[in-house]
């Protein structure tokens, strides 16, 4: 008969760390929140796809160029090799220098674009700490849109108030701004001003063409060469930490 016949065991299938859980663990693991609130937290960031060659002097190097000191640094690393796992939190000594600290979001250390996030504190990486984690997550990216969206408003006039060829806010479009959130903010910055002054006389598709101008313009100012939209479609780059959009 059948009934003494073994079952075949089902194969346990690896399940891939998602980004938010892989903050989330990070998180309980290195950082116990103080008992008077959170204030330490509230000043602490998470750096996630470190070069992994980086180390702790060099993540400290890139923060203290917008961030006044001190900045202290703690690498996550392999237990049993030491070995980076290209992630970082960075503790900062205000919740302005954290806003300082946000802008390098997407910079480039050692040819790699790294993420920049807020993090938080206390707990095991349950689902209810990794809403948080997305609910920041999602609270930063909509900040850096209106961010943009506020720089574009201010560099550029709208068609009604342009001079012929003049670019307009209606021609930086959703794809636009969504490129400019895909590199670090002084370059987003600088493109923008750069849009302001081009004359966009006899162009039949403004947006399209101006597009092109944008990715240009970012591959030549951007220290790593390329926007994350494009490294991400080359698979270009090694890292640790979040993949994917950061925003």
């Amino acid at each position: 008969g059948t009934s003494g016949a073994k079952k075949p065991r089902a194969k346990k299938r690896a399940v891939k760390e998602e980004p938010a859980a892989a903050v989330a663990s990070a998180s309980s693991a290195d950082e116990e929140a103080p008992a008077d609130g959170g204030a330490r937290v509230a000043c602490t960031l998470f750096v996630g796809q470190l070069p992994y060659k980086a180390t702790a002097k060099d993540v400290e190097a890139h923060f203290l160029a917008v961030c006044a000191p001190p900045v202290s640094v703690r690498l996550l690393t392999e237990r049993e090799s030491g070995a980076s796992r290209g992630m970082a939190f960075v503790e900062l000594s205000s919740e302005s220098e954290v806003h300082s600290a946000l802008r390098l979001h997407h910079s480039c250390l050692y040819g790699r674009r790294i993420n920049v996030e807020r993090t938080v504190g206390g707990g095991s990486a349950c689902e209810k700490r990794q809403s948080r984690i997305g609910l920041l997550r999602e609270k930063q990216g909509a900040q850096m849109s209106r961010k943009v969206r506020e720089l574009v408003e201010e560099a550029l006039p709208a068609a009604c108030e342009a001079e012929e060829g003049q670019v307009t806010r209606e021609d930086f479009d959703e794809r636009a701004v969504e490129f400019l959130l895909s590199v670090s903010p002084p370059v987003a910055e600088a493109a923008i001003a750069e849009m302001a002054g081009l004359n966009l006389s006899g162009v039949r598709n403004r947006s399209a063409w101006l597009m092109g101008v944008l990715r240009r313009f970012v591959a030549e100012s951007d220290p790593f060469g390329k926007s994350k939209e494009q490294e991400e479609a080359t698979g270009d780059g090694e890292g640790g930490g979040q993949k994917g959009k950061g925003k």
